[in-house]
């Protein structure tokens, strides 16, 4: 979630557990039965895909982005602005790295998109 400690710094936590829940919300009724979303850390989630074709991600993620900005509960201030940034990895069958190898290169694609702007993805090279 893009600039989230801002939104605990500027409005207090209790706003800050609004925007998580908002988004665990949205995120989770965008997915298939057998995609799973949950928070990984802090302003950090972590969105399983399995079987998603790579040409599906640029769709997911702008139908999420506006679902997220479109929909926000009337009791988040009118000012702030709701946007997140992903970090992709795509892993196909039989790929030999980690989980956390993965981990750490969807981090460093999310580290890409956050500099190149925020409310965007990477894929991790």
């Amino acid at each position: 979630i893009d600039h989230f400690k801002k939104v605990n710094d500027s409005y207090g936590h209790d706003v800050g557990d609004q925007v998580l829940k908002y988004f665990a919300m949205i995120a989770s009724k965008g997915l298939r039965s057998d995609q799973r979303i949950g928070r990984f850390g802090g302003e950090e989630w972590l969105v399983v895909l399995p079987n998603a074709k790579p040409a599906e991600l640029d769709n997911k993620f702008k139908q999420l982005l506006k679902a997220y900005q479109e929909n926000r509960p009337t009791t988040l201030p009118e000012e702030l602005v709701l946007s997140f940034s992903m970090g992709v990895v795509i892993a196909e069958t039989g790929d030999n790295r980690s989980v956390q190898d993965l981990l750490k290169q969807a981090d460093v694609a999310l580290y890409k998109a956050k500099v190149d702007g925020r409310g965007c993805y990477e894929v991790a090279k």
